[in-house]
């Protein structure tokens, strides 16, 4: 299988690490998150950004981002990234006051403007909320997230009907099939062995 999340095949723009459930805006377009702002830095006008773009400074190599509502559209020039975020400009913020007034405001982008995928690699933000099937075809649970502790991507399945959050590595092994498309993938839980303790790769 692919690597997922995003990945472009050329690797030529950032991949997508995408914190985000599907969102429709305005005028039916389906838009995604690509990151959030935490606040002003400084007293220029800088903004401090929790990006969901890996690298994190990918956040400004999509043009001009929208907010939530769609009324306001926000180009970003990123400085620097910091453990705490992605340092950056906005054009027409030029003072802190200013950039204060934007906490918390969410930067979309229009989903057409992503790099196309290859077959077999797909968009986190695609996989978030595909429900999950065994081998049989029966649900067993939803895809809450899709995350990555440095080693590969994991699946965060909430399981039904405990409501108990399994972690699938996202290998075909274990993800034998995945279908977008008619919103569901298939999954194969591995077996924990008897020594292992309650708690790892599971959550509650």
């Amino acid at each position: 299988m692919s690597q997922p999340l995003g990945a472009d095949r050329t690797s030529e723009r950032p991949r997508l690490q995408l914190m985000t459930k599907r969102t429709t805006p305005p005028g039916s377009k389906r838009r995604v998150l690509l990151g959030e702002i935490k606040g002003a830095h400084g007293i220029k006008g800088e903004v401090m950004i929790r990006s969901f773009t890996e690298p994190p400074d990918g956040i400004g190599a999509y043009g001009p981002l929208e907010s939530e509502s769609g009324s306001e559209s926000y180009v970003v020039r990123v400085k620097r990234v910091t453990d705490r975020g992605v340092i950056a400009e906005l054009e027409n913020v030029s003072d802190r006051t200013a950039a204060e007034r934007l906490k918390g405001v969410r930067l979309f982008v229009d989903r057409t403007r992503l790099p196309p995928l290859a077959p077999g690699e797909y968009y986190r933000y695609d996989l978030i909320g595909l429900v999950a099937c065994d081998a049989t075809g029966e649900v067993i649970g939803t895809v809450i997230d899709v995350v990555n502790y440095g080693a590969s991507d994991i699946l965060e399945i909430r399981l039904m009907p405990s409501k108990r959050v399994e972690l699938i590595p996202l290998e075909e092994a274990f993800v034998p099939r995945i279908d977008v498309d008619g919103g569901k993938l298939f999954v194969v839980i591995p077996e924990a062995s008897p020594d292992d303790e309650p708690g790892p790769g599971v959550l509650s």
